[in-house]
């Protein structure tokens, strides 16, 4: 399936980010933060590095409302990968925002269908912030 703004909202209501239940109670503090930090120091136990990515979305998902939101959260974790040395934060929201084909590698405003995962994987094998392990003889 491939996103196309001019069907997709024929066939489904356009909410905006102010109406979406998922951002009811947006809040960086609670028990995902409790979570992520308990992983952050099992990676950093372990002597691993946690690599968190924040997926491409669509223009027409990023309204003012999620924009913010997108914000707040980037920045708090900025903030964490600045506290820990083992905890690399790829922010690739915006990734293809800028290109005229971008809707192509989604199936709907905020995921990616199998084409967009594809381009994804590409971009990440090729990110030279993404720690790779060595491959061992």
């Amino acid at each position: 399936i491939r996103f196309d703004p001019a069907t997709y909202y024929q066939q489904y209501a356009q909410v905006p980010g102010n109406y979406d239940k998922d951002y009811l109670n947006f809040d960086m503090r609670g028990a995902q933060t409790e979570s992520l930090r308990q992983v952050i120091e099992l990676a950093e136990t372990e002597d691993m590095t946690l690599v968190f990515i924040n997926t491409p979305l669509t223009q027409e998902y990023l309204d003012p409302f999620r924009a913010g939101h997108e914000q707040t959260f980037r920045q708090y974790m900025i903030d964490i990968a600045l506290q820990h040395e083992e905890f690399v934060f790829r922010d690739l929201s915006r990734l293809w925002i800028d290109r005229p084909d971008y809707h192509q590698y989604f199936s709907d405003p905020s995921h990616l269908n199998r084409y967009g995962a594809v381009e994804l994987s590409n971009h990440l094998a090729r990110d030279p912030l993404v720690p790779w392990p060595s491959a061992t003889k």
